[in-house]
């Protein structure tokens, strides 16, 4: 599932500048074509879930928290926080969730949770690559 959409007008997924040749020699000559790049990040992956939820089941057991959860919580607390300015001019804070974050967001999100846990509780996080 993307995050992004494309505004309007047909998609096309291009692999490679030739796929891109090869569709521009179908277009007569002297008309315009207007083309548009983006890139589209995905959400972020069940194995990159996966990983996350078996380091927060470890550090709850390691350090006596009540579960995965409240690891999960702590975390986003310290990392998701959303500040926000209401029209009335009152400050709010709010905590995102990983579920909207894109592959890359969620990388950047663990790597900070796993920097976290190892240098204020020295618990290394499993190298996912073991897995």
């Amino acid at each position: 599932m993307s995050k992004q959409r494309p505004e309007s007008g047909p998609l096309m997924a291009i692999n490679d500048w030739a796929q891109i040749k090869n569709w521009l020699h179908f277009v007569k000559p002297g008309r315009w074509v207007k083309i548009a790049f983006s890139v589209v990040y995905h959400i972020r992956t069940i194995d990159q879930n996966s990983w996350y939820w078996v380091n927060c089941t470890r550090f709850a057991k390691d350090f006596g928290w009540d579960g995965p959860d409240e690891v999960h919580e702590y975390f986003k607390g310290l990392f998701l926080k959303k500040k926000y300015t209401l029209p009335n001019g009152t400050l709010c804070e709010t905590i995102g969730s990983t579920t909207d974050l894109t592959t890359v967001e969620f990388t950047e999100y663990v790597d900070q949770c796993r920097v976290h846990a190892y240098h204020q509780c020295d618990f290394a996080w499993e190298d996912p690559k073991k897995r």
